[in-house]
């Protein structure tokens, strides 16, 4: 018999938008952060998973914003289980990857790692665009994976996306507040000293 080599997930038609609308959120590469810690956290108990990840999908890595039991910080987007998350609005669940065509020669299968189980929930940010993932691994195979998890574990991804949102918002006010400082302090400079001399 002979064996199929892996097939990297394609790009999302849009994808140069789709990473344009990632960047606005600043935040890849950025150091752990609680609200993402939690997030996984209560993924992994929830799912009763070993492995639970918040990731942000990059032009050719998967970030690892948050990550339960993974000694990893991203993951090459070739081989990532969410680089076919981010093609669909809806949960993406994996019962067995072993037999599955898309996943069956995927390092994360046939490697070390031994991934059986996957289920991952894009993160949609407000443009519409999918810029990353919620998702839990196991090592075993599961039979079933019902509405009311798919839910769920939408629902995390959700939270997530509105924390960005929160984000991008009070950012944008303390830049806002931050160049009115700095026009109030030139204004008062302008007003009590001279340009040329410098001089009172």
């Amino acid at each position: 018999q002979v064996r199929r080599m892996h097939q990297a997930p394609p790009y999302p038609p849009e994808e140069e938008e789709r990473l344009a609308a990632l960047r606005r959120y600043r935040i890849l590469d950025t150091a752990p952060e609680a609200q993402f810690d939690r997030i996984a956290e209560l993924a992994k108990r929830r799912f009763d998973a070993p492995i639970a990840l918040v990731g942000f999908m990059d032009a050719e890595r998967n970030f690892l914003k948050a990550r339960c039991d993974l000694p990893l910080t991203e993951s090459p987007r070739d081989i990532s289980f969410c680089g076919y998350t981010i093609l669909d609005d809806e949960v993406l669940v994996v019962p067995d990857a072993t037999k599955d065509e898309r996943f069956a020669e995927n390092p994360l299968v046939v490697g070390d790692f031994h991934v059986r189980f996957y289920a991952g929930a894009p993160l949609i940010a407000a443009s519409g665009h999918r810029i990353g993932t919620v998702c839990v691994f196991d090592t075993e195979a599961r039979g079933s994976f019902g509405d009311q998890d798919k839910q769920d574990l939408k629902d995390l991804a959700a939270i997530i996306s509105d924390h960005l949102e929160m984000r991008l918002i009070v950012g944008d006010v303390h830049d806002e507040i931050e160049i009115r400082r700095a026009a109030e302090a030139t204004a008062h400079r302008l007003a009590h000293q001279d340009v040329l001399t410098g001089l009172a």
